[in-house]
């Protein structure tokens, strides 16, 4: 195969699982994002003066105060942006793939990737994902924080994302990268080194039950990103919530500090037990969407 050839199969193929994963995406906001309304809630809270005894409260609280669809703010955000950074998250991690066995092809005797270069894919899908994921996840959390209809200061995703551009610049949309880079780049690596080390184990004899199988280890991954990398979400949810014009915080280690000082450790995992119970529906559904639509391409031989 030529070079240009070589190249062409591997823009396909980064283009067939962007779109894959564009689908992935939306799955993902529709089985998530309740989940996440309270879990940003919860993270926002103080220890010495809580708003929610628990996550079952912050749910009842929620639907009685603002109704039911108050689950689904910022919902157009993350539809949009979330659908995008998924299908970033798959398309970058089959180029990573492509690029690490052009590389072990040329400089060993097999092509095929080990373990750690899985999980090293995945940590640079991480850190190319955050650009991106910061400024959506930035607007989700402004509008999710807004309480009462009265006291709205966002309309809708389009107008927050308007007026933080006009009134504070680009970089305002920006809040919290540091804390978005760590936790993208653990909890993408952890995802895809374990989703392709385990897809590559199990579906290499039998690829009759590579989308229930796919689906198990995406459940399971998703736990474990979670736990290793939450601290870092903890931190990016109180750093996007804090005032603009007014801040609380101007680095990352004041936000540290200021989270151990007043809840010890604990303040590290704040909102964690609705973000873990979130997490397997969540990555099963976009799993689902993704391998279903990967599936249908090559059947009808879109490409």
């Amino acid at each position: 195969m030529s070079i240009e050839e070589k190249s062409q199969s591997i823009l396909n193929s980064f283009i067939l699982n962007s779109f894959a994963g564009s689908i992935g995406g939306i799955a993902q906001v529709l089985c998530g994002q309740p989940f996440d309304i309270v879990k940003v809630r919860m993270q926002n809270q103080s220890s010495a003066n809580p708003l929610y005894k628990n996550a079952a409260d912050c749910v009842k609280s929620i639907y009685h105060k603002e109704g039911l669809l108050a689950f689904y703010k910022g919902t157009v955000a993350p539809l949009s942006g979330v659908a995008l950074c998924v299908s970033v998250q798959f398309g970058l991690n089959e180029l990573f793939k492509n690029i690490t066995e052009q590389y072990n092809h040329k400089h060993h005797a097999s092509s095929s990737l080990t373990s750690l270069q899985y999980y090293m894919c995945g940590g640079f899908v991480g850190l190319g994902n955050c650009f991106i994921s910061t400024p959506v996840e930035h607007i989700r959390i402004r509008l999710q924080n807004q309480r009462k209809e009265s006291h709205r200061r966002y309309t809708g995703s389009y107008d927050a994302f308007i007026k933080i551009k006009n009134e504070y610049g680009i970089r305002a949309l920006y809040k919290g990268l540091s804390s978005t880079m760590c936790r993208d780049i653990i909890a993408f690596a952890i995802f895809f080194g374990i989703y392709e080390t385990f897809k590559r184990k199990y579906t290499k004899k039998d690829d009759s039950k590579r989308i229930p199988i796919c689906m198990a280890i995406g459940c399971a991954s998703s736990v474990v990103l979670w736990a290793a990398s939450y601290p870092f979400d903890v931190i990016k949810t109180i750093h996007q919530s804090d005032c603009f014009d007014n801040p609380k915080f101007f680095k990352t280690m004041e936000i540290i500090r200021h989270i151990y000082k007043n809840d010890g450790l604990y303040g590290f995992t704040k909102g964690f037990l609705p973000c873990v119970i979130r997490a397997p529906f969540v990555f099963a559904g976009t799993i689902l969407a993704y391998e279903l639509s990967l599936s249908i391409i090559s059947t009808y031989n879109f490409t």
